[in-house]
């Protein structure tokens, strides 16, 4: 199966990506990876919060695995391919063996007296890949994203050994809520008793909750701001790089426990760029960066880098933008956000089942004169490299938009 025939086969039998909380329905299907990765003594590492879960699940994944530690790492969304869900000791799986999986647990399925949802199939067949891949005489570790909320992911079937713990923010407010305490209260359903717990929560009201738990719970607790590691002015992808480095020195230190694996410094760490996170292609001369900024504390995040880009004299960008179905007045708060950055401001639509609807978009540029609405981005996109003073655009917003901007300039190089 090509991707799209592999993606319509679970489409057809799942239906989209929708949150779909059941633990007590779903247990029977995690229960024996439960107790596997138990009885062989792997670590667990949990990703909760609102913004930058993804960053810091891959930054953690790559530390272990350039340390000679394989990491076994569950991340959601995909941005380009399904596969990128599924990254083990550094390396995406294959769309052929992740095929063949599917249709295995396909067979498997259909025997459960149970329904499971779209997001529930994929993670169990990342568990299915890792029982057939994992090597048992090598230094292993879980490393799980939570996909949303955390109490009643379907991660939590899994006992923490560690949790790392991102940005509060409201995001998925008819599910988790509008008060910041509240929805921290669904991110710490992953901690688990006597286990360790890092947290970059710049409030300090967030942490006196966390630290109440830590009395309740006897956890291991460290905050990054509250130890001066971090502060306001740290760049958002350099918060999620050290929440990782802590991660990873707690699994070198209290798991692993030996000496050849290095102790690193943030500063000597030659980080890399991972997708749709700052990400860059070239495409008929001209440079595009990708940045997801799917919420309003993840545009907020975006417009404070490109502030001190600005200061440091970067020139004006051309931005494109779409975002994913939320609430309308969201939507314009972060389009408004945009509209205090020097460059021009192009909107659009995509095809895409949780795109937010052409309609309600179009109706923005209605309201900012400043943003022009470009009905068909591909054909944008086509203009926009024939103007020879543009140098480089910013696709942002949605990571889904994202990924559609991607498969269009991969596939018009190749």
């Amino acid at each position: 199966m090509n991707e799209k025939q592999l993606m319509d086969v679970i489409f057809k039998n799942f239906g989209f990506e929708v949150f779909t909380p059941g633990l007590l329905r779903t247990k029977p299907l995690y229960d024996f990876y439960v107790n596997y990765f138990k009885n062989l003594n792997i670590p667990i590492v949990i990703i909760a919060g609102t913004n930058g879960k993804g960053e810091t699940a891959h930054s953690l994944s790559w530390l272990l695995n350039h340390q000679g530690i394989n990491a076994y790492t569950w991340t959601s969304p995909h941005i380009f391919s399904i596969c990128e869900r599924y990254s083990f000791a550094g390396e995406d799986v294959s769309l052929a063996r992740l095929s063949m999986e599917v249709e295995a647990a396909l067979l498997d399925y259909r025997q459960l007296e149970f329904k499971v949802s779209f997001y529930e199939f994929l993670f169990w067949v990342f568990l299915r890949l890792v029982v057939k891949d994992i090597d048992q005489s090598k230094k292993n570790v879980i490393v799980l994203e939570v996909g949303l909320g955390g109490r009643l992911d379907a991660v939590n079937h899994f006992a923490a050994n560690i949790v790392l713990l991102n940005s509060i923010s409201r995001d998925h407010k008819e599910i988790l809520g509008n008060r910041y305490d509240i929805i921290l209260g669904e991110k710490c359903g992953v901690f688990r008793a006597n286990q360790y717990v890092v947290s970059a929560l710049e409030l300090a009201y967030l942490r006196q909750n966390v630290h109440d738990q830590e009395k309740e719970m006897g956890l291991n607790y460290f905050d990054l701001f509250e130890n001066n590691i971090l502060n306001a002015e740290t760049d958002f992808s350099d918060r999620n790089r050290k929440l990782a480095l802590s991660g990873f020195e707690i699994l070198r230190e209290k798991f692993f426990k030996i000496s050849s694996v290095k102790t690193m410094t943030y500063s000597e760490i030659h980080w890399p760029i991972f997708k749709g996170r700052s990400e860059k292609m070239t495409y008929k001369g001209k440079e595009f960066i990708f940045v997801g900024a799917h919420n309003l504390d993840g545009m907020r995040k975006l417009v404070a880098r490109m502030l001190k880009e600005e200061k440091k004299g970067l020139r004006p960008i051309t931005f494109l933008v779409s975002f994913s179905k939320r609430d309308f007045s969201e939507t314009k708060a972060m389009l408004k956000m945009l509209l205090g950055l020097r460059g021009s401001l192009h909107l659009t639509n995509f095809n895409h089942p949780k795109a937010q609807e052409s309609e309600l978009l179009h109706k923005l540029t209605t309201e900012f004169s400043e943003v022009s609405f470009e009905l068909s981005w591909m054909n944008y996109l086509e203009d926009f490299c024939e103007i020879k003073s543009a140098e480089s655009i910013l696709i942002t917003g949605s990571y889904y938009f994202i990924g559609e901007v991607q498969s269009y300039l991969r596939s018009k190089s190749s």
